[in-house]
């Protein structure tokens, strides 16, 4: 049987994951398209982009940087920390 106590019960908290979960895979999706050995480069920029796009929502949307929620703050952190391991991935890997 499926545990679903992860889940949040809020609403907002739900969309915030839904639309991390759909930039990253879109992220994912495009960096395929790239040139095989531009792949992980072209992932950490996309990554980039959204990590500053998220951030200036969140800063215009006056979302509360430690609220009760999931909220643009933490998907921008979660961008974030995908953003460096992608970094890291390309650096190691030259």
């Amino acid at each position: 049987m499926l545990d679903f106590s992860l889940i949040p019960p809020d609403p907002a908290s739900r969309l915030t994951i839904r639309r991390f979960a759909l930039t990253l895979t879109l992220a994912i999706v495009l960096a395929l398209f790239a040139r095989p050995g531009y792949r992980m480069s072209f992932f950490f920029a996309m990554t980039s982009l959204a990590v500053t796009v998220s951030a200036v929502f969140a800063l215009f949307g006056q979302d509360k940087f430690n609220g009760p929620t999931i909220n643009r703050w933490d998907e921008t952190l979660a961008y974030m920390a995908v953003s460096v391991l992608a970094m890291a991935v390309t650096t190691s890997a030259d």
